[in-house]
């Protein structure tokens, strides 16, 4: 046994000496006859770990129509590491002039004039951060802000048209923190002519790089930009929260709209390679270490067909009251020129947003290049309205103090209340009049008083129930209040003693609460501003009989290879109860407002029963909005509508945009309408 344990000894120390063995000669091969070889490349070549970014997730329609979707482009890109300091300026110039050869765009949001004499042209808040980047007071010039470029970018030596490229883009860096660690993008989706002419001249253009990455695409960029929003880099004011999120700083975020509330969404994962560089900073090899994964998509519960329609229509639409508005007559002279317009299309049966239209609008595919034309656009093309454009509903609301009065048991659908013109339950101090659209002296009830549009009956009614009762049904089923929509929305306000007293405290010329307001807050004027998304919900509450569900623009969410779907439940935010037909009172009034009133020249012989209300808002002594509420068809609802259009003189007008509406809802492109059989499926 001992014998044996001696062999087995002798056998396991020869296998190590030789184990050794080998390893002593290819010790000796790396140090002493390869040696200078592996040193030379050891000291020659650096291996750079880098970031694969990943695709950006899209974002599709209801039917699965892409919207916005990523296609792969080039950028020139600045390396730090490669490219010395004393070179910045001189290689800036050698690209800005083949990039301006070529009619490429460079980075440059520097809010100063293109040109002598300076001024300052962005926004109060691009103004700011240049003066702190700069480091100069609140109150320097644009000459200041100049100068102190010039000197702190070493660019005396430069022309002035030369000097105002590089600071431009010296300032662009700064804001991008451009350092060894963070390459700076110069120019995003060049052309191959470009990527071809840079790399001809690599020898004089050391540090500067070409790469490929996903650009954001929009097949239509007219479609609803506000909606959908930007992507942009990252600022260095940004970094510190980004980087906590695992960000690197080139790494391009949403910056607004839809891009930014699900920006955790749609980001993906980055992946990882691997490049071996030569001490010139030239590209031995790439090896991909980890794969990038793209992000998820957005399934938005909007129909792109509609939202193009919409989009038509209302341009359509304040053209045609701008046209009238140059007319001879009074009533056309009245009537505009159209500032602007809004309108949003809810599926009833979800609180899904079907369309959201704002006019005047731009384009996301133009958005960098024209942002400071659409920025110094007077008619504000950037500016949100659908979401953020408070305006008065005007006689619109007359349908939520109507509503309240049934609901509280004030009135009943046979209740009348006597017009005769003038309301007098406040004479002879406060006696506002009624224009009598439709009816004449006598009792009307309400539906013929939403008909006719009769202030006198609102007057009375709002008196009644009281203006705590009024706040409390606009509110739970959507006025006054956030819509739970997922990107920022403005939340207006309903009139009442308490928003009083705060603007009072706030510092506002305003006067107190008076008795009398009640009347006005009643028919939709006083303090009373609601934004058309707000009254698109409404409406859809209207036909939902006192259901408001949350509106929202993304019905699901779905991996980029659609392995795993997350659908959006609808959501309820409130609820009244109606035991004694409310909503349907109310209903047959807008039924006959659609036939018989203000409505019936573009809806009295449609094919479908649409329930409308249209308001007429004043905002100023001589100057009137258009609103307009609808949903339909009434016996089972499926969509609901909100117009506004800021300087029309009456809301009727609004009409044939709803009717516009309903058309490219139920029916293909034809042109011809023709009703769709009972029990046909639409497509």
């Amino acid at each position: 046994m001992t014998k044996r344990f001696t062999v087995r000894s002798v056998i396991l120390i020869c296998l190590l000496l030789c184990i050794l063995a080998v390893f002593a000669v290819r010790l000796m091969r790396l140090q002493i006859v390869h040696g200078e070889e592996y040193l030379e490349k050891a000291s020659s070549t650096v291996t750079v770990t880098g970031a694969i970014t990943a695709a950006r997730g899209e974002m599709v329609d209801r039917y699965g129509r892409v919207i916005v979707g990523n296609r792969v482009g080039y950028t020139v890109s600045l390396n730090r590491l490669y490219l010395p300091d004393d070179n910045l300026n001189d290689t800036l110039v050698r690209l800005t002039e083949i990039l301006s050869a070529a009619d490429e765009e460079w980075s440059d949001s520097m809010p100063l004039s293109k040109q002598e004499p300076w001024s300052f042209t962005g926004d109060d808040a691009a103004v700011s951060k240049l003066k702190n980047t700069l480091e100069l007071s609140s109150v320097a010039t644009a000459e200041n802000a100049w100068s102190q470029m010039v000197r702190r970018y070493k660019l005396e030596d430069y022309d002035t048209a030369t000097q105002r490229i590089l600071c431009g883009i010296r300032y662009e860096m700064e804001l991008r923190e451009y350092s060894n660690v963070t390459p700076f993008t110069l120019a995003s989706d060049v052309s191959m002519k470009t990527v071809a002419t840079i790399r001809e001249r690599s020898q004089e253009l050391v540090g500067v790089e070409i790469l490929e990455e996903s650009i954001r695409h929009y097949a239509d960029g007219s479609l609803m930009p506000h909606v959908l929003g930007s992507v942009g880099p990252i600022y260095k004011e940004e970094y510190a929260e980004m980087k906590q999120r695992g960000y690197s700083m080139n790494a391009i975020i949403g910056k607004s709209g839809l891009e930014k509330a699900f920006e955790d969404v749609l980001r993906g994962t980055d992946g990882t390679r691997h490049t071996l560089r030569s001490s010139g900073g030239a590209i031995l090899s790439t090896t991909v270490v980890k794969e990038p994964v793209p992000g998820d998509t957005l399934v938005l519960t909007v129909d792109s067909y509609l939202q193009q329609q919409l989009n038509a229509s209302l341009e359509k639409l304040v053209a045609t009251i701008t046209g009238y508005s140059a007319g001879g007559s009074k009533s056309q002279t009245e009537l505009g020129p159209a500032e602007g317009a809004a309108a949003v299309v809810i599926d009833c049966k979800t609180g899904g947003i079907l369309a959201c239209s704002t006019y005047p609008s731009y384009d996301l595919n133009l958005y960098s290049s024209n942002y400071y034309n659409y920025l110094n656009d007077e008619l504000n093309p950037l500016f949100n309205r659908a979401l953020h454009g408070t305006y008065r509903p005007g006689s619109a609301f007359k349908t939520c103090t109507g509503l309240t009065g049934l609901l509280n048991g004030e009135i009943v659908e046979n209740s009348t209340v006597y017009c005769g013109g003038t309301y007098m339950y406040y004479a002879p101090t406060y006696t506002p009049g009624c224009l009598m659209h439709g009816h004449g002296y006598g009792n009307i009830n309400i539906v013929r008083a939403l008909m006719a549009s009769c202030n006198s009956f609102f007057y009375d009614v709002a008196r009644r129930v009281g203006i705590d009762s009024i706040v409390d049904t606009a509110s739970t089923l959507g006025l006054g209040v956030p819509t739970g929509v997922e990107i920022s929305e403005s939340t207006g306000s309903l009139s009442s003693p308490a928003y009083r007293r705060a603007q009072i405290d706030a510092g506002l010329p305003v006067e107190d609460w008076q008795e009398g307001d009640i009347l006005q807050a009643g028919i939709g004027q006083l303090d009373t501003f609601v934004t058309p998304i707000q009254l698109a919900t409404w409406a859809a509450a209207l036909a939902n009989d006192g259901v408001r569900y949350r509106t929202h623009f993304v019905g699901a969410t779905t991996t980029y290879d659609y392995s795993r779907i997350t659908e959006i439940e609808p959501e309820i935010l409130g609820q009244v109860s109606d035991p004694g037909g409310a909503f349907d009172a109310v209903e047959k009034g807008m039924v006959a407002a659609s036939l018989q009133g203000s409505s019936s020249l573009y809806l009295a012989n449609y094919p479908y029963t649409i329930a409308t209300k249209t308001g007429t808002p004043q905002v100023t002594v001589n100057k009137t909005n258009g609103t307009i509420i609808a949903y339909g068809p009434t016996e089972d609802p499926e969509i609901a509508v909100a117009i506004v259009v800021e300087n029309c003189a009456n809301g009727y007008w609004l009409t044939q945009t709803v009717v516009d509406i309903f058309d490219a809802y139920y029916f293909s492109k034809s042109s011809s309408l023709n009703v769709i059989p009972e029990n046909t499926l639409l497509g």
